[in-house]
């Protein structure tokens, strides 16, 4: 891939020796713990993305962001476009829901669920969705709402996505006398069987207007189903999430693909050494950017192949990851707090949310946000 690499790490910052052009942008990435000093290691390719020249020049003095101090989110992010929610796990295993305005001061309030499994957020970020077991139960209990009156929706449930453009719509998996069921509910909260069948074996993790695109985990490929829930084909691979306008992120092995609903197929490439195994991949909302985030670090890198590439090297175990709506910050639950990498410009923060163990993060668009 052609560009220059940036890593963003702790308490180092090295940038690039004074040979060779300077990029036009410049990554800020806020920190999860409160103290923890950030800094930037800028790299010179030599034949990778991966390796080259480096000049250690200290680390930069940081200070924590303070929710208390701070009136909304776009004054301690300055450009941060959007309200940010998060949901995380307290001390005692409760959840926790928060809402950080653009402008006004953190919002916070408990969840009603226990012996939690999965909380993901809608496209919106209005709309959330957990999972939380059952005692001798096949599958788990699905909950879905606002955070406000989030109640249970349906039993027995084995995985379940939101749907990838529209708000509050959602689909979810069952397993009921041997048959395999993929239902959609909307905001009527009537299930709709879909898909039906017997010896299918796999998880809904992504869908759209486009279909749907199920992991078979037994034969480690990707199952896609058109829009009337027909079969389509199958992919080799992990599927990680999908884009409204079709495409379907896939991992097979070290490669990294987009797959249309159609089938069809653009290999990009991009390395995961820095990222190690990857637990979430999405792309931005214009589509020009995709974040790969994994046990090693996040690398954010161009679709096309050309411009530049970030490397955090950092362990990340969360799934759910978000862009800002302007495809400007990523923001990623971290071990403590919500890290946000802007490729857009700017100077290095601390992070809300740095004393909360976060599972789960969305923004909110300011139409809404405020």
């Amino acid at each position: 891939m052609a560009g220059d690499v940036r890593v963003v790490e702790d308490g180092v910052e090295q940038r690039r020796p004074p040979s060779g052009s300077v990029s036009s942008w410049v990554w800020l990435v806020t920190g999860v713990a409160i103290g923890l000093g950030i800094g930037v290691v800028f790299f010179t390719p030599s034949g990778s993305n991966e390796t080259g020249q480096v000049a250690d020049v200290g680390p930069p003095a940081i200070a924590p962001i303070d929710e208390e101090d701070q009136p909304g989110i776009a004054q301690a992010i300055p450009g941060f476009p959007d309200a940010l929610v998060a949901v995380s796990e307290t001390y005692t295993g409760s959840l926790q829901y928060a809402l950080w305005p653009v402008a006004g001061e953190l919002v916070e309030r408990p969840l009603p669920a226990g012996d939690f499994g999965e909380v993901r957020f809608d496209s919106s970020g209005r709309w959330l969705a957990l999972t939380t077991d059952l005692p001798e139960s096949d599958g788990a209990l699905l909950l879905v709402g606002n955070p406000a009156t989030i109640s249970p929706l349906v039993a027995g449930v084995t995985s379940f996505a939101w749907h990838d453009s529209y708000d509050g719509v959602l689909a979810y998996t069952q397993e009921v006398e041997g048959e395999w069921l993929l239902s959609v509910v909307k905001a009527n909260r009537n299930p709709e069987v879909v898909v039906r069948g017997v010896g299918i074996d796999g998880r809904v993790i992504a869908w759209g207007d486009w279909g749907w695109a199920v992991q078979d985990d037994t034969a480690e490929e990707v199952v896609l189903f058109t829009s009337s829930g027909d079969l389509k084909t199958r992919q080799q691979g992990t599927v990680f999430g999908s884009h409204p306008s079709g495409w379907i992120v896939v991992v097979e092995g070290d490669r990294v693909s987009l797959v249309s609903g159609g089938g069809g197929v653009q290999r990009l490439d991009i390395s995961l050494g820095a990222v190690g195994d990857v637990v979430a991949a999405v792309l931005s909302p214009d589509a020009d950017l995709i974040a790969l985030v994994g046990s090693q670090g996040i690398k954010i890198a161009p679709v096309d192949g050309e411009g530049e590439v970030v490397v955090v090297p950092r362990t990340f175990d969360e799934d759910q990851v978000t862009w800002s709506s302007d495809s400007r910050f990523l923001v990623v639950p971290a071990a403590r707090g919500v890290l946000i990498v802007d490729t857009g410009g700017g100077s290095l923060l601390s992070t809300a949310l740095a004393t909360s163990d976060v599972k789960a993060v969305a923004v909110i668009a300011l139409s809404g946000s405020s």
